[in-house]
């Protein structure tokens, strides 16, 4: 057939339960239960995910294998508008990241093995380059997304725009490989104030730094520009729990509640501590 190994991003064949391998491959990806889609013809095994995993989405297959095609063609599940040249190379970027699993293992020091990683991060302006990849993420990005605002590729290319305003991606690499691009920050320029409008980054960099290289752009972009204070907001989904106490841990304090909605602030000062991180910055390319 004209697939191999390799244009998998992970297999697993095993006699363990097939409810326990969907969390295996979740975590060998780096990704959410909620991306998965499970595709089985034994109904038994669809219902056992079914209740297992909620957060999986389970296409059900009728009887006669001839129609397995139409069954999953009728799901849409797997219908795209549109895809950027980085997604196209999300498979040999899941094979770097095994590797880079495999390395973390050996080490005991979790500092050493950033430093181990030779990380280099390069921002991006969003242009009409970025901009769909940008777009991209805006529009799938569900964890680590400080408010989940889904911006249009063409909301996002005004926003950058409108004078004063900010907006940048970030590209992550080591010595494994390129992750591609990783986050997208939009600041809003109100004067006195820098306000995130848009904050998120893909799961698959979590823990690598990229948070504290990125809040430390955030603070030099509201010096470059004069403002006092940044100011972050948090709107709670379904799915973006984990970065509930982003701000705070990053030493923002409570700013209030705006419709609902907490926000924080970071006064600029000439002292303000930049965040600790392992990552070199390049100059884009």
């Amino acid at each position: 057939m004209p697939l191999r190994l390799d244009d998998f991003a992970c297999f697993v064949a095993n006699w363990d339960d097939k409810a326990s391998n969907v969390q295996r491959i979740a975590s060998a990806l780096n990704i959410g239960l909620d991306s998965l889609v499970f595709v089985d013809n034994s109904a038994e095994e669809r219902e056992l995910i079914r209740r297992a995993l909620p957060e999986v989405t389970v296409v059900d297959l009728p009887d006669d294998p001839v129609e397995y095609v139409r069954a999953v063609d009728r799901s849409a599940l797997f219908e795209l508008t549109e895809i950027s040249g980085e997604s196209a190379l999300r498979t040999k970027q899941m094979h770097e990241e095994q590797a880079r699993q495999g390395v973390a293992a050996s080490f005991v020091d979790y500092d050493a093995y950033l430093e181990s990683l030779a990380l280099e991060a390069r921002f991006h302006p969003i242009d009409a380059d970025t901009l769909p990849r940008v777009a991209e993420l805006i529009q799938r990005t569900n964890q680590f997304n400080l408010r989940s605002v889904r911006h249009s590729a063409e909301q996002v290319r005004q926003f950058v725009a409108t004078y004063g305003n900010v907006g940048f991606a970030v590209s992550l690499a080591d010595r494994f490989g390129s992750q591609g691009t990783i986050s997208v920050v939009l600041l809003q320029n109100d004067g006195d104030t820098l306000f995130v409008d848009t904050w998120l980054m893909s799961c698959r960099v979590l823990k690598r730094g990229v948070e504290g290289l990125v809040a430390n752009r955030i603070v030099a972009e509201a010096r470059r520009l004069g403002a006092r204070a940044v100011i972050g907001e948090y709107r709670p989904t379904a799915k973006n729990g984990m970065v509930a106490d982003h701000y705070p841990t990053l030493g923002y304090a409570p700013d209030g509640v705006v419709e609902g909605h907490k926000r924080y602030r970071l006064d600029i000062h000439d002292d303000t501590a930049p965040q600790r991180h392992f990552i070199k910055e390049v100059s884009a390319r």
